[in-house]
């Protein structure tokens, strides 16, 4: 959707050092990361789990802007 085209084009904005905890580049990453939400939140689906991922980015985001 355009949302996570937007998110995704605002996090390449970011400064991003190596100890962020935003998942970028790699499919073997991602899905690392997307292993971790699911865990943490009790999620099983993939669908569901990528939705959160682009809720907690789009909440960093907005952290950053405040």
């Amino acid at each position: 959707s355009n949302d996570v085209k937007q998110i995704l084009c605002a996090l390449e904005k970011q400064n991003i050092d190596e100890d962020t905890s935003i998942m970028v580049g790699s499919f073997e990453e991602f899905i690392r990361v997307m292993t971790e939400v699911k865990k943490a939140y009790g999620i099983k689906s993939n669908t569901v789990a990528f939705a959160r991922m682009v809720d907690l980015c789009k909440e960093h985001l907005q952290t950053l802007e405040s």
